[in-house]
């Protein structure tokens, strides 16, 4: 036996529905004769043809819908002078997010850590430039905001979040967002607590 397991329809495939079967009950009502269908048989052929096509409209949208992609990882905008800014939605595309830096011309080291952790000190030797004023915390997470005179050539943008997921996510709690400009090579971020850093 089968059992229907989909979800209730919703307002528009409920009308699409009556639609169609007020068409299937005015074709079952209607005189049968040969004369009377040679002249309605083109526009039920339409009306039924276009049902179809809406059917199948809302059922690519339905499958459109459960397969496209949830909220964005990361997002990068570069404006027309240069500025470049970027928000980190998901502390797994943290490589993705400096990849879509660098092909914007931004060399950047981002790392990502769990609340109340940073990276320990020493990992880089700092430019005399503080980009944190560069930050900005907003309904739809942290956006840092980066002119195109910040950095020299040779240094990279270092970010490190501090947060969970759920942090980084819309509507989440406040994380700590610490950006630094380095000269030269980044090493590799060794957790501490914060205390320690």
């Amino acid at each position: 036996m089968n059992t229907r397991t989909e979800a209730p329809l919703d307002t528009f495939e409920t009308e699409l529905l009556t639609e169609l079967r007020n068409v299937v009950s005015e074709r079952a009502s209607t005189d049968c004769s040969p004369e009377h269908l040679a002249t309605r048989r083109k526009p039920v052929r339409r009306t039924v043809s276009l049902a179809g096509v809406a059917a199948a409209a809302v059922i690519g949208l339905a499958v459109w819908q459960w397969t496209a992609p949830s909220d964005p990882a990361y997002a990068v905008e570069q404006t027309p002078d240069g500025t470049i800014s970027f928000s980190l939605f998901t502390p797994t595309a943290a490589d993705d997010l400096e990849a879509a830096l660098s092909e914007h011309g931004l060399a950047a080291d981002i790392t990502v850590l769990p609340m109340g952790q940073v990276c320990a000190e020493g990992r880089y030797s700092a430019a005399g430039v503080d980009p944190n004023q560069y930050v900005e915390h907003t309904d739809n997470g942290v956006v840092a905001t980066i002119p195109p005179d910040l950095l020299d050539d040779g240094e990279t943008l270092v970010a490190e979040f501090s947060g969970l997921l759920a942090d980084l996510q819309p509507g989440g709690d406040p994380i700590s967002v610490d950006l630094a400009v380095a000269v030269g090579d980044v090493a590799a971020c060794i957790p501490v607590d914060m205390e320690q850093g």
